[in-house]
């Protein structure tokens, strides 16, 4: 089997990854004589001019399935490729199965493949070390984290006293400081939010990782904060919770009420499914 790249420029960190363990795989003798063209994003670019056959290609941006406008722009970026007979690739088989039917395709022609997780990236465990509540999204806007920081105050009322909210230096604005707006929910900036390099620098104390699903294509992300073995917090009914069925591996969900997402955060803190929860969790990836 003959495999090329699509890309015009550097390969996104899992795709390099990907495509090593393709090339470490041993060529076997029922391994068809084809020409395979690969594209890591095929809404970013348009196919190849050359290749009439065997394109497959990832579909990027996979979160405009739950929007009228990102449908219709995913039908306009991905028409080209439909026209020329490519397969392509979606993160779970939900976001596949939707994909082909906004396309007309069968489906054989989009299927389900989760990109592996670079074993380099994959913490060491450490499941109950910390309360800490680690988010994970690295963009989100100041202003839509009004609605995390009342989250927290309600698990400290709840029993959590000793929570930290620590969050991304990308994105933390001036909340990890003393005097900072979280002051309006008892949360003393530096001190009860604190900052970290990112989200992978707080997993050492961190007692449940928390997820909003705002940014777009977040399975990567999902897959390697499951690896951690702490409690994941994930909103509930959205890609997000199609990747874990997929995939097998337990979360905690919450719903779009305030209240739901701190019950989801003081469940996860004290663990209450059990000691078997993060082993069952990192064996699902």
């Amino acid at each position: 089997m003959d495999l090329s790249l699509h890309w015009p420029t550097a390969l996104p960190g899992p795709i390099s990854d990907l495509l090593g363990a393709l090339e470490a795989l041993p060529d076997a003798d029922s391994a068809p004589d084809v020409r395979v063209v690969l594209c890591p994003d095929a809404t970013a670019c348009a196919p190849p001019s050359e290749a009439r056959s065997g394109l497959v290609a990832f579909v990027g941006g996979i979160a405009r399935l739950r929007s009228d406008a990102g449908r219709r722009e995913l039908v306009q970026k991905l028409g080209p490729w439909v026209a020329r007979d490519a397969i392509l690739l979606a993160p779970h088989r939900k976001d596949a199965d939707d994909l082909a039917a906004l396309l007309g395709l069968p489906a054989d022609r989009v299927r389900p493949l989760a990109i592996p997780l670079p074993a380099r990236r994959v913490p060491t465990p450490a499941a109950g070390v910390g309360k800490d509540i680690v988010l994970i999204d690295e963009g989100v806007a100041h202003e839509q984290l009004d609605a995390v920081l009342r989250a927290v105050a309600l698990v400290r009322r709840l029993g959590s006293s000793d929570a930290r909210l620590v969050l991304p230096g990308a994105i933390v604005g001036g909340l990890a400081l003393p005097g900072s707006p979280a002051g309006a929910y008892d949360l003393l900036g530096g001190l009860d939010v604190v900052a970290a390099e990112d989200w992978r620098a707080g997993v050492p104390t961190a007692g449940a990782l928390l997820m909003l699903g705002i940014e777009q294509d977040r399975a990567s992300t999902l897959r390697e904060a499951l690896a951690t073995a702490v409690p994941v917090v994930v909103p509930a009914g959205n890609a997000l919770a199609g990747h874990l069925d997929a995939i097998g591996a337990p979360a905690y969900p919450y719903g779009s009420d305030i209240i739901q997402l701190a019950e989801a955060l003081h469940a996860a803190l004290g663990d209450h499914r059990g000691a078997g929860v993060g082993a069952a969790a990192r064996a699902a990836v």
